[in-house]
């Protein structure tokens, strides 16, 4: 098993490969970040008042323009198009922790918060020649941080 990289070291060596496609781990971090960002993004847009309130179809129109560009296939079909507020990944950001590390025909892009939050699993896979998220996982911990009793659970979005 090779060990996961920070961003740093993954900008200057780190390389994600499957089927001949070759994406800098960077670059899958970055994926991820503008996923987070564009979610986001939406999610402050449409507050739950105006969401409840009548507008969930241009909501749901925009979420599908997102999910079109960041999911697989898969993860859509498997996704209902809720709203949060505040944002889900409102602590997915260039200050968190972010490590990219192997997994099972994919690339894992782990992002680590502090405080009393949730940290997130992204699984990409390459489908015809373009990165996507397939899987995403959450993990609740206290303020100093997860410990062994502190689980993965998958998320539907």
């Amino acid at each position: 098993k090779s060990p996961t990289r920070s961003w740093t070291s993954a900008a200057r060596s780190g390389r994600s490969e499957k089927r001949g496609e070759v994406m800098e781990d960077r670059e899958l971090i970055q994926l991820v970040l503008d996923f987070a960002r564009e979610m986001n993004d939406l999610e402050r847009t449409f507050p739950l008042k105006d969401f409840l309130g009548g507008k969930s179809q241009q909501f749901h129109a925009q979420l599908h323009n997102i999910w079109s560009r960041y999911l697989t296939p898969r993860k859509m079909q498997r996704s209902t198009g809720g709203i949060h507020s505040p944002p889900l990944f409102r602590k997915v950001t260039e200050e968190a922790v972010i490590t990219v590390g192997p997994g099972k025909n994919r690339r894992v892009v782990e992002v680590l918060v502090d405080g009393f939050e949730c940290d997130f699993q992204f699984a990409l896979v390459c489908r015809d020649g373009q990165w996507r998220i397939d899987s995403l996982k959450k993990r609740y911990h206290g303020v100093n941080g997860p410990t062994e009793d502190d689980k993965w659970f998958y998320e539907s979005l």
